[in-house]
């Protein structure tokens, strides 16, 4: 008898699920007896999302379209075929794109596409490297460490440049570097020259340092950036009006040491529902001496730097829509204005360090503006420094109440009894 209604409730169960994935609903569960008294079903809500899984050229893969549940790991194999070589996933976190095998949570319906490409050789006579699609001058500025000559001259290919399995096609070489180039001149900048070569993504695993120009103006086409988690040195205008970009990596950054003028301004397509704004960590950069760095960035969601203590470029972290949150604990000189003003989203802003004077228009226009914590022994405000931001925004500074300048806030701001911004020494 206990064995029919075994059966029964399990073919139950088994139909339930079948109609839960149909249906892309909430629920799993599963079949428990308890203490020899009665039999149930238990049930626990797990959100489930559809994951298609797209064929591609060149390889296989070791799963097919199903629902996956957030709490899943979700692991997928790419095999590439004879005389190929894994590059990347599409539709995936930048993070995890290069690695195989895929694994990662899904909080989303999602297609995922493997990408593979031809196996890569290196010509030491002709310094060149390829695929059998991109061809791309190099030098090797250290014995085994290969450096991508960002020129026209001797490049072509066009889609996805993917370098993952470089080090395992070629053993003993890795490609580190992009070298710095004049404007309009990298073969991955803007297409006005006449010679830009069509690029959809750029993987580089090991590359650590990217020079001056390398993908400027890129155009709406370069949709995802990945290099080395040890990315050291970011050149001038590097990744300006990269328009299209939805996914970046590193967001972590912990040997970042150097960043130019413009190095990420505007880099993000603030328009794209497949946008994946991210946290950028830079614990080692202790200074930003250029201007607009991170401004007009729809790719930066917060910044922390713990290491930072000079700024003085100017708009450095303005006019980014996305922007939330910035910690800055060691702050000590900020010459340059403007450091976060009109970025409409911020919401959260630390300031440490030994900084005396919050610069002029610093959070000036920051509407959402609600939480500001002043650590450091900031004893005068500058014009414009907080003016305009959230109504009933609280301001706290851990010291002495600092001497504010008349245009610091707006009007009857610093007054204590009505003021739109309440001062807490």
């Amino acid at each position: 008898m206990y064995l029919k209604i075994i059966k029964m409730l399990t073919k139950i169960q088994d139909e339930f699920f079948k109609y839960l994935e149909i249906a892309g609903k909430t629920l799993s569960g599963s079949f428990v007896y308890h203490a020899g008294t009665r039999y149930c079903l238990e049930w626990q809500a797990d959100r489930l999302h559809l994951v298609t899984i797209a064929g591609a050229d060149g390889g296989t893969v070791d799963d097919e379209t199903r629902f996956v549940a957030e709490s899943e790991d979700f692991v997928l194999t790419a095999t590439p075929s004879e005389g190929k070589s894994f590059g990347m996933w599409r539709g995936v976190p930048a993070a995890v794109c290069a690695a195989n095998p895929l694994r990662m949570k899904v909080t989303k319906a999602m297609t995922v596409t493997p990408y593979f490409n031809g196996k890569w050789s290196y010509d030491r006579d002709a310094k060149t490297i390829t695929d059998g699609n991109w061809t791309l001058k190099v030098t090797e500025p250290t014995s085994g460490n290969l450096a991508i000559t960002c020129t026209m001259a001797g490049s072509s290919g066009s889609g996805i440049l993917a370098l993952t399995s470089f080090p395992e096609d070629v053993p003993g070489y890795h490609v580190t570097e992009l070298t710095a180039c004049q404007r309009y001149q990298s073969p991955f900048s803007a297409e006005t020259t006449g010679g830009h070569l069509t690029i959809n993504a750029f993987v580089g695993p090991e590359v650590t340092s990217v020079g001056t120009y390398t993908f400027c103006q890129a155009g709406a086409m370069l949709e995802c950036i990945v290099l080395s988690d040890n990315l050291a040195s970011v050149g001038a205008y590097t990744f300006w009006a990269t328009g299209g970009v939805t996914r970046f990596h590193p967001a972590r950054m912990p040997a970042l040491a150097s960043v130019g003028v413009r190095a990420f301004c505007s880099c993000g397509n603030g328009t794209s529902a497949e946008l994946e704004p991210i946290d950028f960590d830079l614990p080692s950069l202790t200074q930003i001496t250029v201007n607009e760095v991170f401004n007009s960035a729809p790719i930066v969601r917060s910044i922390r730097a713990d290491a930072l203590t000079t700024v003085t470029g100017t708009d450095v972290f303005s006019n980014s829509k996305n922007l939330r949150r910035i910690v800055l604990p060691k702050l000590a000189t900020v010459t340059g204005g403007n450091l976060c003003k009109g970025s409409l989203a911020l919401g959260e802003a630390e300031i440490g360090g030994t900084l005396t004077t919050l610069p002029a228009n610093a959070f000036s226009g920051c509407t959402a503006l609600s939480n500001v914590v002043i650590k450091a022994p900031v004893s005068t405000v500058a014009a414009g420094a907080l003016k305009n931001i959230a109504p009933f925004a609280k301001v706290v500074f851990t010291g002495d109440a600092p001497a504010f300048a008349s245009d610091s806030l707006s009007a009857a701001d610093a007054e204590a009894k009505n003021c739109r911004v309440r001062v807490c020494a």
